[in-house]
């Protein structure tokens, strides 16, 4: 592994895709890879060690979060300068694959710290805190500063607490502007606990960010869309609006007041406002 740039995949039961997707980083990336397999119940192991350079087996599920800061634990010991994050369902072409590795090259030899790509579908593509976390760069020395990813989020939202603490640190996102393939949730089916994660994360985001009024407003607008009161400006393809309206409104509006509880005892452990 002491490649200069390295691309670390978690998958947690992406057996049926995995080959597909992951497969695809390998032909069109010139970069090795490390899979981080999240305790798979399925045979995902054996597909991920055809198709890896490396495989770390995490004996427990312990969430998006905790599968990376795994892989960049590992990485950390190698004379590595940048690692490509990536979803196990992200799929390459040749030519995204060709601009991926212009962008890393500039990225490299740039003073920016994280590099952003875009999801095709999505409504919008920003850079900063707006930056998407289903395929970004970092560079090892903003890890070294600012430390790995907040493991309580388990999934959905550290990637941009992680971002948020980027800039806050004084480093710099940069935005690609390249559009890639992201099927998102293959490896869930689409569950009702994917739901609680987004709508609790959303208000612990907020908690982290130090400012009641922004856990007062996120608290706000998570009841008004699980309610179908309101629908942000590109729903159609924002998948987080379809986590969080797929449980009926009376289950939605139990797993908000949940989530509350949750955050309420976050609250007082994270100490963000005394």
């Amino acid at each position: 592994m002491n490649e200069d740039v390295v691309l670390l995949v978690p998958n947690f039961n992406g057996e049926s895709f995995i080959n597909t997707t992951i497969g695809s980083l390998r032909k069109y990336l010139p970069y090795p890879l490390l899979s981080i397999d999240d305790s798979s119940t399925d045979k995902s192991v054996d597909v991920l060690r055809g198709i890896s350079n490396f495989v770390i087996e995490r004996p427990v599920n312990g969430g998006f979060a905790s599968a990376v800061n795994t892989g960049i634990n590992f990485l950390l010991d190698f004379n590595c300068q940048c690692i490509i994050i990536c979803n196990s369902d992200v799929l390459l072409n040749r030519s995204i694959g060709k601009k991926i590795c212009i962008e890393i090259d500039d990225f490299l030899a740039s003073d920016f710290s994280v590099l952003g790509f875009c999801e095709i579908g999505s409504a919008s593509c920003q850079g900063g805190e707006g930056t998407s976390g289903f395929f970004f760069a970092i560079k090892l020395n903003l890890i070294r500063s600012i430390g790995l990813l907040d493991e309580s989020f388990f999934m959905y939202g550290e990637e941009q607490d992680f971002f948020r603490r980027t800039l806050q640190a004084g480093f710099k996102i940069r935005q690609s502007h390249i559009y890639i393939q992201h099927y998102k949730e293959l490896s869930s089916n689409y569950s009702i606990v994917n739901s609680w994660y987004s709508i609790r994360n959303a208000i612990y985001l907020e908690i982290k960010s130090g400012s009641i009024l922004s856990v007062i407003s996120k608290t706000l607008s998570l009841f008004l869309i699980i309610n179908r009161l309101r629908k942000p400006l590109g729903f159609e393809y924002d998948p987080s609006y379809s986590r969080l309206t797929r449980p009926s409104i009376l289950f939605g509006n139990f797993l908000l007041f949940k989530a509350l509880i949750w955050n309420f005892r976050m609250f007082f452990k994270i100490n963000r406002f005394f």
